[in-house]
């Protein structure tokens, strides 16, 4: 409608008004396309033909081009006016119609999703009322208190540790034949976009309907974590973690099954010196998925310092690499004595491999399904790494615990203890490095005050502050 408004003001420069108006007139307009004489301006304003051929004949055409601007001031509304009738006022109606008619749809559509929305509600609500129905607290009533904690419904997961006196003694390839369909892949993906990366581990069925034991580390700071059963379609499952604690490297996960083949739990403190054992994991990722590896128990309360302090562990020359982290460590009687957890590699140091005692992790494994963490540990609020004697010496400062990160909600900050700090003593030990606090730490319990002394690197000073230790929940 715009366009047509601007070619006809240009034509009445040359007419009248009413003459503009008539349909004919814009049939000229179409006619004025099609003349040769288009086609000879076009020609002329095609500088590389005239420099090809300089021919004597054509100077006299490029000296009329100045002349003919005059009519082509036509074609240019004439090239552009071709939409304009095609485009005349009707069109715009039926545009204005089509607009119409779209927004009375969509508010049909919006009515009756909210009609819909509506009766799924009520749906809901009288299916699932909070005093019972078929809802998820499967008929059991729900007394609603003060404290929302104390209505929580806690899962209750039966977990038997059973002796050997409660089965029969198998040879390596029964027991192969029974555990490794209880043995899965772990898939841990962290990051996003250019930075994503997966880490993968192993895992042990706990129950038929989808908990999952593993290491802390396997699924450290994911962002989703998968399950992969070892059948031949290798189903996969996405994970939940329901908890994790990082100072006993135990989580648990769960994923929505059912009828799943559960491993016997056993009880390592029936483990002898010389025992024969079997690893079963996924060493290297899921390509070597359900390898099978055997052993004998190379030593029992193996004390292991690792990057969380201090753990006792079963040592085993049974091969535990990468990947089998998660994976059971079974008896000849088809139980789980241990979770397979670490490996010193060195050119050195062969067949020392190591799994948690499972009698001491079955309590945290029910405690993490409870509540999610492991409750009444101390904390101080704080990430940090050790200050060796050489660096020490290099900078002139005292070795500790090198503060790389504090809560600024804890007690400590609160204090005065802050970013780049070096711990030196706490609660009267002295500290040289991170496990030296973890255990003086894991001495005390939560709520307990405690006297923390620390070295200030921007002034040389050495301050001294009292600090209440706070509750873990596991992810500090």
């Amino acid at each position: 409608m715009e366009d047509k408004n601007i070619f006809t003001t240009d034509e009445n420069r040359e007419g009248d008004t009413p003459a503009v108006e008539e349909t004919p007139a814009v049939e000229e307009t179409l006619a004025v396309e099609e003349t040769p004489a288009v086609e000879e301006t076009l020609a002329v304003e095609e500088p590389p033909a005239v420099e090809e051929t300089p021919v004597a004949e054509q100077p006299p055409v490029v000296e009329q081009a100045p002349a003919e601007p005059q009519t082509p001031q036509a074609p240019p509304p004439q090239t552009y006016s071709a939409p304009a009738p095609v485009a005349p006022v009707p069109h715009g109606k039926k545009k204005n119609g089509l607009v119409i008619a779209l927004i009375i749809v969509s508010v049909l559509l919006i009515i009756s999703m909210v009609g819909c929305m509506a009766g799924a509600i009520y749906f809901v609500i009288s299916r699932n009322p909070v005093t019972g129905g078929e809802g998820p607290t499967n008929g059991q009533e729900v007394v609603l208190g003060d404290n929302p904690e104390d209505n929580k419904v806690l899962p209750d997961v039966d977990v038997i540790e059973q002796s050997k006196a409660d089965s029969e003694r198998m040879e390596i390839e029964n027991v192969v034949e029974k555990t490794l369909p209880q043995v899965v892949g772990i898939v841990a993906s962290t990051g996003q976009g250019f930075y994503a990366s997966e880490g993968q581990g192993s895992g042990i069925i706990l129950s038929a309907d989808g908990y999952i034991i593993t290491n802390a580390h396997v699924i450290e700071e994911a962002a989703t974590v998968r399950v992969v059963l070892p059948d031949e379609e290798q189903t996969t499952y996405d994970a939940e973690v329901i908890g994790s604690d990082t100072k006993t490297d135990l989580a648990v996960l769960k994923i929505e099954a059912t009828d799943l083949n559960a491993a016997d739990i056993g009880n390592s403190g029936e483990l002898k010196l010389g025992e024969t054992v079997v690893a079963i994991g996924n060493p290297y990722g899921l390509e070597l998925q359900s390898s099978v590896t055997s052993g004998i128990v190379s030593a029992l309360d193996r004390t292991i310092t690792t990057s969380n302090g201090k753990m006792n562990l079963i040592q085993t020359d049974a091969a535990i690499n990468p990947g089998n982290s998660g994976g059971a460590l079974v008896n000849l009687y088809g139980q789980v004595v241990g979770i397979c957890s670490s490996k010193i590699s060195d050119v050195d140091a062969e067949g020392l491999g190591f799994a948690i005692p499972i009698s001491d992790a079955i309590p945290i494994v029910k405690e993490l399904i409870a509540n999610g963490y492991i409750s009444g540990r101390p904390m101080i609020g704080i990430q940090g790494q050790d200050i060796s004697a050489q660096t020490a010496m290099m900078y002139g400062v005292p070795t500790g615990v090198y503060v790389v990160y504090i809560d600024e909600n804890s007690s400590a900050y609160k204090e005065g203890l802050r970013q780049y700090d070096i711990i030196t003593e706490f609660n009267g030990q002295t500290v040289t490095c991170f496990s030296d606090l973890d255990i003086a730490k894991d001495e005390c319990e939560a709520g307990d005050v405690v006297e923390v002394e620390f070295y200030r690197y921007t002034n040389g000073r050495t301050y001294t502050i009292r600090v209440t230790l706070s509750e873990s929940t596991g992810k500090d």
